[in-house]
Formats: C-alpha cells, structure tokens, sequence
C-alpha cells in the first residue's frame, strides 16, 4: 500500500462526502448525478489503473469517518443554507 495514494484518494472522498454532505435536499439529485457519481468513478478509476482497490476503499472509509466527525462536531449546528434563504445585496440603482 503506497501512503501517498492513500493520502491524496483520501482528501478527494473526504472532499466529495463532505460537499455531498452540505447539498441542500432540493438540489440532492442533481448533487448526487454530478458530484458523487463522477467523484466515485474517478477513484474507482484511479485505483484500477494503479491497482489498488484495497487502499481506495480503505481511503473511503477514512473519508467517511472524517465527514461523520465533521458532522457530529460541527455540521448538525449549522445546516446547509437553502437557496430561498440566501439574499443578494447589491446596487440598485
């Protein structure tokens, strides 16, 4: 198992759980077809052409665990804002 490859597959499904994570739940389908699918093929991919499932699913599970910290210290306080809810403040003149 190479640390590098783990370490950098590890940041891009930390990256892409925690962006799926903060999709407001009108918008998770959208999210979903093209964030998550892309994101997984991409490291499905990668650990193909390197041959390494097993440190792609391990830096999965790293990920996911990294992301249900995040969520159960920070992310359950503070929702994703909805799109209704965002105001643009601007010159109108």
């Amino acid at each position: 198992m190479d640390t590098s490859d783990l370490v950098i597959l590890t940041l891009i499904s930390t990256f892409v759980f925690f962006f799926a994570q903060r999709i407001e739940r009108k918008r998770f389908w959208l999210g979903i077809v093209f964030l998550i699918l892309p994101g997984g093929f991409l490291i499905y991919r990668w650990a193909i052409y390197k041959d390494q499932l097993g440190t792609a699913i391990l830096a999965g599970v790293i990920g996911l665990v990294l992301n249900i910290i995040y969520f159960v210290v920070y992310g359950r306080t503070h929702p994703p804002a909805s799109s209704d809810e965002i105001t643009v403040v601007g010159s109108d003149d």
